[in-house]
């Protein structure tokens, strides 16, 4: 799959190096890929499991009942993130982080 994007990037005028750069490979990546008898599969490996530190649904949910609330819903993140750490809702900047994220991505929807 990723090497017919490849190719086709290049078969529409893309060189080789640019067009996996947008993939976040090499040339030479591709190169093995191609290489191989199994048509060269993507074999990538990301993380094997979730990080410990990383945020459960609960706690997603929380962040985003709380940024939707009609307390909150019409104050910016700049305003939001430090009014919450006042009042002591928010202090963990994972939560905070993950907050601002819920926030930026309510305010992209339309």
């Amino acid at each position: 799959m990723i090497i017919a994007l490849i190719q086709q990037a290049v078969a529409s005028g893309a060189r080789v190096e640019a067009a996996c750069e947008m993939l976040d490979l090499t040339a030479r990546t591709l190169e093995r890929w191609q290489k191989e008898q199994d048509g060269g599969e993507d074999r990538r490996a990301g993380p094997k499991t979730a990080p410990q530190h990383a945020l459960t649904t609960e706690e997603r949910a929380e962040i985003v009942a709380i940024a939707t609330s009609p307390e909150y819903r019409n104050i910016s993140v700049r305003q939001l993130v430090p009014t919450l750490a006042d009042k002591g809702t928010c202090t963990w900047p994972r939560v905070v982080d993950s907050l601002v994220e819920a926030i930026r991505k309510l305010e992209s929807t339309p």
